[in-house]
């Protein structure tokens, strides 16, 4: 699946508040249909329902687990996946990114090498409640690492949402509609493909070749 039908696929999934209380409490620990319907108050059939949606999408996954009186229970979990969905919105600013634990860098690995020695580390130890003051006490380090990252990148955001602005105003110059929706599309960009750039702006490939030929003859490109 392509990252955009991914996007769209999570936004469906997160854009109700009853799915998104049933994430919640599944990826803390597994739980059953009876006993989410329970907890949320909310009818079993509802909860059934939801539960199929997060499956079907792939943010749910089932195991059979023994219950204290009668057969075994389906209990519902998070399947082993992570990502994150980036939204800046401004003016002459959107752009929505889904990012995923694969695309990790080895820079961006050694920036956190400290943290993640000590939290290996902590996963060695043997025993589990004499660990939980030192993992609650790194989890706060990690909190605090990560609200330091998200200001920075805000801060960025918004000096990216100047040079947009200013950008798209000169672009807004050009008579030629086709050539400003191309444009729109490619400034900034280190690489997209002509391919691409037919789609995103719903036009044939060969005119798209000749509209970039025409913004290069004019060294706008």
């Amino acid at each position: 699946m392509g990252e955009k039908k991914d996007i769209d696929v999570l936004l469906r999934m997160i854009e109700n508040p009853i799915r998104r209380r049933i994430l919640y409490k599944i990826s803390r620990e597994a739980h059953y249909p009876l006993q989410l319907s329970r907890e949320l108050k909310i009818s079993q059939q509802s909860v059934t329902k939801h539960l199929k949606a997060l499956k079907d999408a792939g943010f749910a996954e089932t195991f059979e687990g023994k219950s204290a009186a009668g057969p075994p229970r389906t209990y519902y979990t998070i399947p082993n996946r992570q990502f994150s969905v980036l939204v800046d919105i401004g003016p002459g600013l959107f752009d929505v990114k889904l990012q995923t634990s694969g695309e990790l860098s080895d820079k961006a690995g050694r920036a956190f090498k400290g943290i993640e020695d000590k939290c290996n580390n902590l996963l060695k130890l043997k025993g589990s409640l004499n660990r939980l003051k030192d993992l609650s006490k790194l989890l706060k380090d990690v909190n605090r690492s990560m609200g330091e990252l998200e200001e920075r990148r805000l801060y960025l955001s918004q000096i990216k949402q100047k040079i947009l602005e200013e950008t798209y105003g000169i672009i807004g110059e050009l008579d030629d509609y086709e050539q400003r929706s191309v444009m729109y599309y490619i400034v900034g960009e280190d690489t997209i493909s002509i391919r691409q750039l037919s789609e995103e702006v719903d036009l044939r490939e060969e005119a798209v070749e000749k509209i970039l030929n025409k913004l290069s003859e004019k060294d706008i490109i």
